[in-house]
């Protein structure tokens, strides 16, 4: 990515001289599908996890530079649904997602079928905490619980 983007940033240079808005539209074009490649693909290695990975991007709150450019500053509708979250002593902001279902016969409830949890000292203790934990949420006997099979130690 760091190589076609410099590469961009040499033919943006040159374009400059004919052309400075479109070589930054173009320049800014590329930067944002290479982005999206970068964090919407995994290491073959976590296949197995069939993890789906969301990206919403706010121009106004991650683009400093372009906010800069254009006399911008951040908008309501941006930053009115960012929560935020500690984690290793840095704030994250992020949005909450509502996946519950409108249209399943478990209304505003999560479509999940089965939950497995990983390698425990004490699989028949993770088992029941998980059962415990949906049941307090209303999931009790909608949902398949499983041990992990691979080995703790």
């Amino acid at each position: 990515m760091v190589k076609a983007c410099e590469f961009f940033e040499e033919e943006s240079t040159k374009a400059r001289v004919g052309n400075l808005a479109l070589a930054s539209r173009m320049k800014r074009k590329l930067f944002d599908r290479l982005l999206e490649c970068v964090v919407c693909f995994k290491h073959k290695t976590f296949q197995e996890e069939e993890e789906w990975r969301m990206i919403h991007r706010l121009r106004s709150v991650n683009d400093e530079q372009w906010m800069t450019e254009n006399k911008l500053a951040a908008t309501d509708q941006d930053i009115k649904p960012l929560r935020f979250r500690e984690a290793s002593g840095r704030i994250i902001p992020y949005i909450a997602l509502d996946f519950t279902s409108s249209n399943r016969p478990n209304v505003g409830m999560l479509p999940i079928e089965a939950v497995r949890h990983g390698p425990a000292l004490i699989p028949e203790l993770a088992k029941k905490s998980l059962s415990l934990m949906l049941q307090k949420y209303g999931y009790e006997g909608l949902i398949y619980v499983k041990g992990s099979e691979v080995p703790l130690r």
